[in-house]
C-alpha cells in the first residue's frame, strides 16, 4: 500500500522534522510540500528530506490560498501513483493508517476521527517541541462539566480525509471535505489525527497574527474563521496571555479529568 501526504506549511520549521519522521513511522512513503513564504529556517529542514519530498512548490501570494494550494498537490500526487492520499497539518500527529487496508474499494475517500486536541501544560514549554511534552488530550463533544478549550472558537471539530488518487480532486477548506467529485466516502474513527495547534505563548500569538493576516488577505467574510479576529483584537487589548491561560492545563485538573474520562494521556 503506497501512501503519499501533503503538507501545507508556513514558518513552522520545529514542527516539520517531527511531523515528516512521525508519518514515515505511520506507514506514509512520500511527501508533496508547499512552503507558503516562510522566513524561520524551514528550508534547510525541507532539505534534509529531500529523499522522501517528491514535489515541493514556493507560494509568495499574501493570501492563504489553503484550498488552492491543496487541492494543486492532491492533483499532483496522482503522478506517483499511490493507492492513498492524505492531508497534513504540520501541528498534526496521524495513527491508524493501516486500517485503509480494509477500506472497501466502493469507497473513494475516508474521514477520520475527530481531532485530538492536545493541550499545553505551561506559558513556555522546555526546548523544541516534541508530543511527549504535550501528552494529554480532549475529544470534542466529550469533555462532559469541563469547557471544551478549542470549539468555543470554531476550531475544535476536525474530522480530516484521505482519499484514493483523484485527477480532478477539490479539497476543501482546512481539508475536512472532499468538494468533488462526487463520490461514496465513509468514516473511520480508528484513523485519529493528534493535534496541537496551541503550544506556547509566543507561538499562540504568532498563530493569531499570521492567521488574521491571511483571513484580511483574502478577504473572508466574518463568519468564516472568526476566532482568528477574536483573537487579534484581544491580543490588541493585552489579553492574549488571558486566553492562553484558558487553553493550558493545571495539575489537579489533569488528576480529575483523567479519573472521570474526559481527559486521556497519549505521550508517543
Amino acid at each position: 500500500m503506497k501512501i503519499l501526504a501533503t503538507l501545507l506549511v508556513r514558518n513552522e520549521a520545529e514542527l516539520v522534522a517531527d511531523c515528516l519522521e512521525h508519518h514515515l513511522q505511520q506507514g506514509v512513503n512520500g511527501f508533496l510540500v508547499t512552503d507558503h513564504s516562510s522566513i524561520d529556517g524551514l528550508s534547510e529542514v525541507l532539505r534534509e528530506y529531500r529523499d522522501v519530498i517528491l514535489d515541493l512548490q514556493y507560494e509568495s501570494d499574501c493570501r492563504y490560498l489553503q484550498n488552492q494550494w491543496v487541492t494543486r498537490m492532491a492533483r499532483r500526487a496522482v503522478d506517483f501513483h499511490p493507492d492513498w492520499i492524505l492531508h497534513l497539518d504540520a501541528d498534526e500527529r496521524w495513527q491508524g493508517l493501516e486500517l485503509l487496508r480494509h477500506i472497501p474499494p466502493i469507497y473513494a475517500w475516508v474521514r477520520t476521527g475527530v481531532w485530538r486536541n492536545h493541550l499545553p501544560l505551561a506559558e513556555s514549554m522546555p526546548g523544541p517541541f516534541k508530543p511527549r511534552t504535550m501528552p494529554y488530550y480532549e475529544l470534542p463533544g466529550r469533555t462532559g462539566r469541563h469547557a471544551a478549550r478549542f470549539v468555543n472558537f470554531g476550531s475544535g471539530s476536525g474530522g480530516k480525509i484521505l482519499h484514493r488518487p483523484m485527477p480532478d480532486a477539490q479539497v476543501g477548506i482546512g481539508n475536512h471535505w472532499l468538494h468533488y467529485p462526487l463520490a461514496p466516502m465513509t468514516d473511520c474513527d480508528g484513523i485519529a489525527v493528534h493535534h496541537y495547534p496551541i503550544r506556547s505563548l509566543e507561538q499562540f500569538r504568532r498563530k493569531v497574527v499570521n492567521g488574521a493576516a491571511a483571513i484580511d488577505a483574502n478577504a473572508w467574510s466574518p463568519e468564516i474563521a472568526s476566532h482568528w479576529r477574536k483573537w487579534r483584537d484581544l491580543d490588541q487589548q493585552g489579553r492574549l496571555r488571558e486566553i492562553f491561560q484558558t487553553f493550558t492545563l493545571t495539575e489537579p485538573e489533569i488528576r480529575n479529568r483523567l479519573a472521570d474520562g474526559t481527559l486521556h494521556f497519549k505521550g508517543f
